[in-house]
Formats: structure tokens, sequence, C-alpha cells
């Protein structure tokens, strides 16, 4: 295992006062004119320097003195070397490509970091468990070593709850306006009363006239 130099954590200038900055946590050099981390004051904590830099021998190699190798598929494990690389697998890989690719790696003895991951159930398997556990289990007589057949239990009588019969109500006149009378009843009415305003005119005419 190596041991590599230890960094301080290197915080953004006021990233305690904003939430999204604290939370990120990503450096970004201070460029105010009259910044006091700029300015190198030591209050306000460490900026990233060279000096922080591991040695050219160690630089770029995993913990175990290793170079680090992303593998996506079988072609990429074939020229390693297990005395100078170890291997990463990546998250965009399925199941079953890992699998195989881990038994490869145990057959040419090349160290996996990321090996202990835990396999994604299928769809299938997941709708397999879920109706056997839907499914009521068997049991059987210890004397004949035939299966019980469960016998439904007489229920309770429900009591039947009588209802009063529903009275009937009294037939009222029905408005034209609210349960939509037929249109022609209406023009009929409103043709009688112009014609009994029309007499009626005529009537106060002839009078007039006589006078």
């Amino acid at each position: 295992m190596l041991n590599k130099r230890q960094k301080p954590t290197f915080k953004r200038q006021r990233s305690h006062a904003f939430k999204r900055v604290g939370r990120l946590n990503r450096w970004r050099r201070p460029r105010g004119m009259d910044s006091k981390q700029a300015k190198g004051m030591k209050h306000m904590g460490a900026k990233p320097n060279v000096g922080y830099g591991q040695p050219k021998t160690i630089r770029g190699l995993h913990p175990s003195g290793l170079l680090e190798a992303m593998v996506l598929n079988l072609n990429g494990i074939e020229n390693l070397n297990p005395k100078e690389h170890i291997i990463r697998i990546g998250g965009s890989v399925g199941t079953k490509k890992r699998m195989q690719i881990l038994e490869k790696a145990k057959e040419l003895k090349i160290r996996v970091t990321n090996e202990n991951i835990k396999e994604r159930p299928k769809k299938k398997e997941k709708k397999k468990a879920k109706t056997e556990e839907a499914k009521p289990e068997a049991t059987t007589d210890a004397a004949t070593g035939e299966p019980k057949v469960e016998t439904a239990e007489p229920k309770a009588a429900e009591t039947a709850i009588t209802k009063a019969p529903a009275t009937a109500k009294p037939e009222q006149a029905e408005h034209p306006k609210k349960h939509g009378a037929p249109k022609q009843e209406t023009q009929e009415k409103k043709q009688a009363a112009e014609k009994t305003q029309a007499t009626e005119k005529t009537e106060k005419k002839t009078t007039d006239k006589k006078k």
C-alpha cells in the first residue's frame, strides 16, 4: 500500500454562507481585489498549490501501487498484466457482461476494485417471487400423506337491513321553464295573447270613432 501525502480540503471562498456552494464544495479561485483568501491569509484556508502534488513515481497510481484500468467489455482485459494493472468495471456495464468480466479476471488472476457489487435482479425473477408469495402453502395429512382440502367456514348470517318504502311525492304542476315544456304550447299561448291584444285595440278604435 502506498502512503500518499494527505491534502487539506480546499474550501471555496464564503462556501459556509451559501448552501448551493457548500454542498458541492467545488474549488474556485478567489478573484476579488481585496479578497483575504487571494492575499493568502491563513485563517481563510489553504489554496491549491504545486507543492501539494505527489511524486512522479506514485502519481496516478491506485493505493495498492498498481495502474488502474477502466474496463467496459472483455476486449479491455486481454492486454493487461496482473502484476502492473488493477481493473475497475464501468458503471454502465450490465450484470450479464459484468459476470463475464469477473470470470475472465479470475482466469487471468487480475484484481478488481469494485468486485463486491450486488447483482441486479431480473424482471422475470421478480415476477416469479411475487407469484410464489401470493400462492397459499399446501398442507398434507400426517397419517395419509394426502393434501388437505380446506373447507370454507360458514359465514355468519348477515343481518338484512330493511328499508322503509319510499313515499310517493304529490304531483306538482310542471313549470314550462324548469321542466322543459314543449315549445309548441308556449308559442300557442303567445299567439292567443297577441290576438286578444289586437281585438282590444280594434274595439277601442271603433268606440273612439263613434264618439
